[in-house]
């Protein structure tokens, strides 16, 4: 999916991960599956971004969020982790939606709610 934004385009990024071979193998070391899955979600900062658990033909979202920084600082850094909630738990793919610099704060948190209240996300208190 590519989306156009003012100063160029976006691509929604899949990852695909299995949580159940998240292993912590020590303090900063991780098993291969999660190294994986953190060197994946470092890449792009001012992100959307969408937990899903994908069955087959069924896709059910989880949990929706946004952040100004990269989604493995809000999975591994920030106090109330991504990566013990729940969602990250339950799911097996995570959409990145990278928005560039030219999206502010005010923004990307407008485009956020638009997505809960057109998806309707499982976990999603907003």
């Amino acid at each position: 999916m590519l989306l156009w934004f003012k100063g160029g385009s976006s691509k929604l990024k899949e990852i695909k991960y299995d949580y159940s071979k998240f292993k912590r193998l020590g303090k900063g070391k991780y098993s291969q599956e999660e190294n994986d899955f953190r060197n994946e979600i470092e890449k792009d900062k001012n992100v959307i971004y969408l937990f899903y658990k994908i069955d087959g033909n069924n896709k059910e979202c989880l949990y929706i969020g946004e952040t100004s920084t990269t989604l493995k600082e809000r999975c591994y850094t920030h106090s109330k982790k991504e990566r013990d909630e729940f969602w990250c738990k339950k799911g097996n793919c995570v959409y990145i939606l990278p928005l560039g610099d030219i999206i502010d704060n005010f923004t990307r948190r407008a485009m956020e709610a638009l997505l809960i209240g057109s998806i309707r996300p499982t976990y999603n208190k907003k």
